[in-house]
């Protein structure tokens, strides 16, 4: 814990008389609690001379070390606003929190243990003023602003209306802002917090013992089950239900082995001739496998062979052999290489007239099969007959780890970590990543890949090769991804022999124990969507079922239409149609008239969603119309 200022010894208060503001310093014998009036009071004084939104001015002194939430985030309706554990709190004495023009008290962080401030946001866009308060003069009688921070965030509970594009999702408990609050909080789950004496021994209870308030309480709130509804081994966010990682790494093992491309001469040239058929990007249609393939591994070497058939050239033909017109096509190949940059070291080009056939020449379909361009594509270091005669390779393997991060926040200083087992060895200059060379360091069995920052988001793929002994241990399907988030560095070890954690959605915690809901034919549609807290708190609400708002008046919210009743069959007690609000139930004795006493919320056996399973509207007119 941060010790408190020495000046906090000397209390004091304010009062205020009809003549206006008027400080006066208290005895140091006053109890706590008129210091803690005082500084409320300094404070509402404060923020009625500032006003709830600040100058320019103001904004530029002191930093104020918010945590969390983040600028431009989307976040609940309830969320504590937390100053950075770090911050040196003679820098930030008190601190208050305006949320559009909502002032909540100010805050003393002496203790070390009050740098937070539970809020209750608005529906969709909320600006929260942070404000660092410091004593106004010498004898520290009265508080001052000292600097100021306003933060954006859009509530995305409880509504339908889009997101907007430049707000992103942001948990507080990431595995990074729990590293920052590890130092004071207990972070990890205890057996004591499933099956718990009393409240104060659930982990969440100390940060969040305002959410279950309120006169009708959700039955896992209101014994602090909270791991009944949130998985604390979700990552990399615990608790939430959609649960998203942002990263997919994915390692796989593959043969080493030359890879012949073919491409049949009759596509590719004029008869008889060394001349391309087609122009040059239609042709780079022909290759793409070949050319890919090539980018892929940039050190092989490509052996180019022209194939023909064994027919006899026409007498005025432009070559007077097959085997001239084989070399022809076969240089002519090398240099349409060259032109799509693979470099003329790698490439070599022979002509193999008709020695080599796949087909006897016979028919016409034969012929074609073998009047034949081959690309054989290589290991620089192995020897290579011809296309048909290739060397199987058994001392290699090439690996492959496949890396994609979206919709994550910011990563830095990616590095992939792989370790070789017993036998096995680097091949130098067959690392490759973006389409380029890169290298590794090495350290023992460790092959360090430092990718540095690759971007916001990626999907990018790094290879290769390692050469084995005959006694070599098979290689770990196991990856390792070192990087750096906010100030933190983070190491993770992805192994696809371990289960992949996903969140619950909303709907699926609820139907753990609501599992008939949805059982009707015809379905509501936020209900059938899974948007069960559009209309619901989990937690607590002052109306009965956990509503956010009495219930016609959360219908009309999306049913405007609906408000006066006219939907309904005229002719009833108002004679222009029939009411549905601020009468008695008769169906549901004890309870007003509203949506629900005709509406089933969830789901129903008819279209309209009629209750008491009724088939029509005079059916269901019965129940509390019924003849005598």
């Amino acid at each position: 814990m941060r010790a408190g200022l020495p000046w906090r010894k000397a209390l004091f208060t304010v009062t205020v008389d009809t003549t206006g503001a008027r400080q006066r310093k208290m005895g140091k014998n006053r109890s706590h609690m008129v210091l803690r009036t005082g500084l409320l009071m300094a404070g509402l004084l404060l923020t009625a001379a500032a006003g709830a939104v600040l100058t320019a001015g103001e904004a530029q002194q002191r930093p104020v070390p918010v945590l969390y939430p983040k600028d431009h985030s989307t976040v609940g309706s309830r969320v504590n606003l937390v100053l950075d554990p770090a911050a040196d709190w003679a820098v930030v004495p008190f601190f208050q929190v305006v949320v559009n023009k909502r002032e909540y008290p100010v805050v003393d962080t002496s203790g070390g243990r009050h740098a937070f401030q539970g809020l209750q946001l608005e529906p969709e866009l909320n600006t929260l003023f942070v404000k660092v308060l410091v004593p106004a003069d010498k004898k520290k009688e009265s508080l001052k602003v000292a600097g100021v921070r306003e933060i954006t965030v859009f509530n995305k509970e409880g509504i339908l209306t889009p997101v907007p594009k430049d707000f992103r999702p942001e948990f507080f408990h990431t595995r990074e802002q729990e590293a920052e609050c590890s130092g004071c909080h207990r972070l990890e789950v205890e057996p004591k917090d499933i099956k718990h004496a009393k409240p104060e021994d659930v982990l969440c209870q100390t940060c969040h013992k305002g959410i279950p308030s309120g006169e009708h309480i959700h039955g896992p709130a209101a014994v602090w089950n909270c791991l009944a509804c949130h998985n604390h081994e979700l990552y990399p966010v615990k608790y939430q239900f959609s649960s998203h990682d942002p990263w997919k790494v994915v390692k796989t093992i593959q043969a080493v082995e030359p890879q012949v491309f073919t491409i049949p001469s009759a596509s590719l040239y004029k008869p008889a001739s060394a001349s391309f058929l087609l122009p040059k990007n239609k042709i780079k249609e022909l290759f793409l496998d070949a050319l890919t393939h090539i980018k892929q591994n940039p050190r092989d070497k490509v052996r180019i062979e022209a194939h023909t058939d064994n027919q006899p050239l026409a007498k005025k033909a432009a070559f007077k052999t097959r085997q001239a017109l084989s070399d022809a096509q076969a240089k002519a190949v090398a240099a349409l290489l060259k032109s799509y940059g693979v470099p003329v070291k790698l490439t070599t080009a022979v002509g193999m007239a008709d020695r080599l056939p796949r087909a006897p020449n016979v028919t016409k379909e034969g012929r074609e099969l073998n009047s034949r361009i081959e690309l054989v594509v290589y290991p620089a270091d192995v020897k290579i007959k011809n296309s048909m005669n290739l060397p199987v390779l058994t001392d290699r393997e090439r690996v492959v780890v496949n890396l994609s991060y979206s919709k994550g926040p910011a990563v830095r200083n990616i590095r992939v970590v792989d370790s070789l087992s017993q036998g096995r060895q680097y091949q130098k200059g067959s690392g490759l990543f973006r389409g380029k060379a890169r290298e590794p360091k090495v350290k023992d069995d460790a092959l360090t890949w430092e990718l540095g920052d690759i971007g916001a988001e990626f999907q990018e793929t790094l290879s290769f090769v390692v050469k084995k002994g005959k006694k070599a241990s098979p290689l770990s399907p196991e990856v390792k991804v070192v990087y750096l988030s906010g100030r933190n560095d983070v190491s993770r070890i992805f192994d696809p022999k371990s289960l992949e954690r996903r969140g619950s959605t909303v709907a699926e915690a609820c139907f753990r124990c609501h599992d008939r809901i949805l059982s009707g034919a015809f379905k509501h549609g936020p209900a059938d969507a899974g948007y069960c807290n559009l209309c619901h708190d989990p937690h607590a609400s002052p109306y009965p079922t956990w509503l956010r708002k009495a219930s016609w008046d959360l219908c009309v919210s999306c049913h405007g239409e609906k408000a006066s009743g006219r939907h309904v069959v005229a002719g009833f007690s108002t004679g222009t149609s029939h009411p549905t609000k601020d009468r008695r139930d008769v169906s549901r004795p004890g309870k007003r008239l509203s949506c629900a006493s005709c509406h089933e919320p969830h789901s129903a056996e008819t279209r309209d969603l009629f209750s008491f399973k009724a088939k029509t509207r005079f059916e269901l007119c019965n129940y509390c119309h019924a003849k005598k």
